[in-house]
């Protein structure tokens, strides 16, 4: 059968981001998929206005959404840029 392909950087609603995803790295069940972006709109719950890279973590399974880890202490926008995700054989950390 054809392998299952499913885009995961996109923006909010399937569209294109305005900036690459780049450095992805998928645990080694395929379940998580960690990558790093300039792009804002990739996590719906969280407004990305500093156009510095974030990273962001995706379960593959069909309706997972994208969350970014990149935040400052108190929560809010990091005020560096985050380029270089790491993601353990499991995907349980990063």
């Amino acid at each position: 059968s054809a392998p299952n392909v499913r885009r995961l950087s996109t923006a909010v609603g399937g569209g294109d981001n305005k900036n690459p995803s780049s450095n992805p790295v998928v645990s080694d069940d395929g379940r998580m998929v960690v990558f790093a972006t300039a792009a804002g709109g990739v996590d719906a719950s969280f407004a990305d206005n500093n156009d510095t890279g974030d990273v962001h973590v995706v379960a593959t399974a069909p309706g997972g959404g994208a969350a970014r880890l990149s935040r400052s202490p108190s929560g809010g926008e990091a005020t560096a840029s985050s380029d270089l995700p790491a993601l353990s054989g499991d995907g349980g950390s990063v």
